[in-house]
């Protein structure tokens, strides 16, 4: 199974081309075309070099994909413990004669911003571009994420109305174990389903998880969740934990079901909830999720969460919901929390104990 997540130390100038190179073969693998290939390489080598540059503490990069139906996204991470941005806007500003990268390749942060569909700083304390409300769990030093579509432009069931913004990363357990943890995202101009698979045995459930993704290929998006589990049942592994929730934008509602202990929160209308659990297990040994329908009149915001790390705090899902809604204004344009703790529930200091998958989203009605 290919694998659509790195982690990668900046330490040295030679890992500068070990991140170009890992950036270019990771598009290529997406089915990202040449030239947006190329840029992706040139964005990981300015985030590289920017490490060496100003000598920053723990620099790394991250790289993950995600298939949002048949639509790659990538996502180029960095991150560091250094003393953060003095002026984020003055290193923006392309072309004012502000420090540039010494890779001759572009003006750094500024092309970066131009190159990627998604552009994301956290840095420093105060002024427009902080860290979102609840990040201060982990924040220090500097995050930046670029989020990168093949053809840049974004799938239609992003792109129409509703405000709907979604992202998730798969990690697994190590480079070269198998993944069985994942995500499934489909949608269409009015439904949009996320299903979530939490595979048993430390990996050794990727086969079975396959097996589920093909197997939701032949169902309808109309379908609730709760006749979506049934058709899945023939192709789940014992233990394989499984979640299903639909988005519905023409009837404004969001439901939830499944079998299993994946972690869920949803923020209804500014009110956390989780969903219900049926008292009786049933099924692959697990408790059954009921069938749960909220209809919102304002916003959703929700995070799922494999248990392959440490399991996610109360707190910390909470930190993360608060992030996801409403933010600072940079430039006009509304700064969201949702890349930065994206990569929260992934910080470096959690040892991993298995695969892991993480589920954000945020959608106003």
């Amino acid at each position: 199974m290919t694998r659509f997540y790195r982690e990668l130390d900046v330490r040295i100038p030679a890992d500068v081309s070990v991140a170009r190179h890992c950036a270019g073969q990771m598009a290529g693998e997406l089915g990202f075309p040449a030239q947006r290939q190329a840029e992706v390489r040139l964005m990981a080598s300015e985030l590289a070099q920017n490490h060496l540059d100003h000598g920053t503490s723990g620099g790394m990069l991250r790289l993950a994909g995600l298939f949002f139906g048949n639509t790659p996204r990538m996502t180029i991470a960095s991150m560091d413990r250094g003393p953060g941005i003095r002026s984020v806007e003055a290193v923006l500003r392309s072309g004012s004669g502000h420090r540039r990268s010494t890779t001759g390749l572009g003006a750094g942060l500024a092309s970066i911003r131009r190159l990627a569909d998604h552009f994301f700083i956290c840095s420093g304390p105060g002024g427009p571009f902080a860290c979102p409300e609840g990040a201060a769990l982990a924040c220090c030093g500097t995050m930046i994420v670029a989020r990168c579509w093949p053809d840049r432009r974004t799938p239609g069931f992003l792109a129409g109305r509703g405000g709907l913004e979604l992202d998730g990363l798969v990690a697994p357990r190590s480079e070269t174990a198998p993944c069985g943890d994942n995500i499934f995202i489909r949608g269409d101009g009015r439904f949009v389903r996320i299903v979530m698979v939490d595979s048993p045995g430390v990996g050794s459930g990727g086969e079975a998880t396959r097996r589920i993704g093909a197997r939701l290929r032949q169902i309808e998006l109309v379908w609730p969740p709760d006749q979506v589990l049934e058709f899945l049942r023939p192709v789940l592994a014992v233990e394989t934990a499984i979640l299903v929730l639909c988005l519905d934008r023409l009837q404004q509602a969001v439901s939830c079901s499944g079998i299993g202990n994946i972690s869920a929160w949803l923020r209804i209308d500014g009110r956390v909830v989780q969903p219900r659990l049926r008292p009786s297990v049933q099924g692959n040994g697990w408790h059954r999720v009921k069938n749960t329908l909220w209809r919102p009149e304002h916003s959703v915001a929700c995070v799922l969460h494999t248990d392959g790390l440490l399991p996610l705090a109360v707190e910390e899902a909470h930190a993360i919901l608060a992030a996801l809604g409403p933010g600072p204004v940079a430039g006009g344009r509304h700064q969201p929390g949702l890349p930065f703790l994206l990569q929260l529930a992934f910080a470096a200091d959690r040892r991993r104990q298995d695969d892991a998958a993480l589920f954000m989203g945020e959608w106003q009605p």
